[in-house]
């Protein structure tokens, strides 16, 4: 609805006439200094563009996605370290290093929470500590099997979402050891996401352990091969297939200057089918440089595999 000057000040309270009819006839603007140094006072969101993430916030004031605050939270898993190889008996202890947030449970505590540590298919919430030291994972007991393992820690909020600046998560593979061939899947992590009409290549990275990267399609050398890797496929099942066997969609293996290295870690970007929205498997599957199926010392066929689960999600 349109107001004349007149109907204006006739919508305005008689005490507060006077007052803005002054402001207005001195024809100046108001202007007021914000705090930048006040905490959670300003909403925001972080950009995509990396040297724009704190854009809506003033000063030094960092955005942890919802609200500008003077420190975001940071994790780094210490313990047990990236790719480490451990002996299957060996007791471990899970290390963090926390720094830029604080254990709250208050709603109107927008720079508190806690961590989110989640090793293999078990998850525990660290709700107190102190963090001006490494932060020992209590009731978290590192399984003894072997091959890969996970762990990964979050930052969550209050209400129970994460926050989503870079720092804010760490995770890692480590090994339980016996001596034999395994590999992982150290990139794409569980649970990630990916579009259901692919733009572009997806990276995997695998790592394997007690094995090296070799070439394919030369001549069979102990301890060395590729890994094909295959997409929403069931394993053994799979490898029992001819047919399904064929149908890996990607291979990862050692250019001549990396075979030479002896490489135990290497990515490939892959691409994936287009899919409706579901979830399914990357699985990776340790082959000869011949392209046969991993035998063992004995000459028995003996599968390794890893698999983890993503999701297709709406473009």
């Amino acid at each position: 609805m349109r107001m004349h000057g007149s109907s204006l000040f006739a919508a305005i309270p008689s005490s507060l006439g006077l007052g803005l009819a002054l402001s207005l006839s001195l024809g100046g603007c108001y202007s007021a200094e914000l705090d930048e140094t006040a905490d959670a006072l300003f909403a925001c969101e972080v950009s995509e563009v990396a040297d724009e993430a704190d854009v809506d916030c003033p000063g030094s004031l960092r955005c942890n996605g919802r609200v500008c605050v003077e420190r975001l939270p940071t994790i780094s898993v210490l313990s047990p370290e990236s790719l480490q190889a451990l002996p299957l008996d060996e007791e471990v202890v899970v290390t963090l290093q926390v720094s830029g947030l604080t254990f709250s449970s208050d709603a109107d505590d927008a720079g508190g929470g806690f961590i989110r540590v989640t090793l293999d298919d078990e998850s525990i919430d660290i709700l107190a500590g102190d963090l001006t030291r490494p932060l020992v994972v209590e009731n978290l007991v590192v399984p003894g099997d072997a091959g890969a393992h996970r762990i990964s820690a979050q930052a969550m909020r209050v209400d129970g979402t994460p926050f989503d600046n870079d720092g804010a998560s760490s995770a890692q593979v480590f090994w339980r050891n016996d001596g034999n061939p395994h590999i992982a899947i150290t990139t794409p992590w569980p649970g990630s996401e990916f579009e259901l009409q692919p733009d572009g290549l997806v990276d995997v990275e695998v790592a394997m352990l007690n094995f090296s990267y070799g070439q394919p399609d030369t001549a069979l050398a102990e301890s060395t091969g590729h890994v094909h890797v295959y997409y929403d496929d069931e394993f053994p099942e799979c490898a029992e297939d001819i047919i399904c066997d064929a149908g890996y969609i990607g291979v990862v293996s050692a250019a001549p200057e990396e075979a030479a290295l002896r490489l135990t870690t290497l990515s490939e970007g892959l691409l994936l089918p287009e899919s409706p929205a579901t979830e399914t498997t990357l699985t990776a599957v340790l082959r000869q440089n011949d392209h046969s199926p991993f035998t063992n010392v004995e000459g028995e066929l003996e599968l390794v595999t890893d698999t983890v689960a993503i999701s297709r999600v709406a473009n």
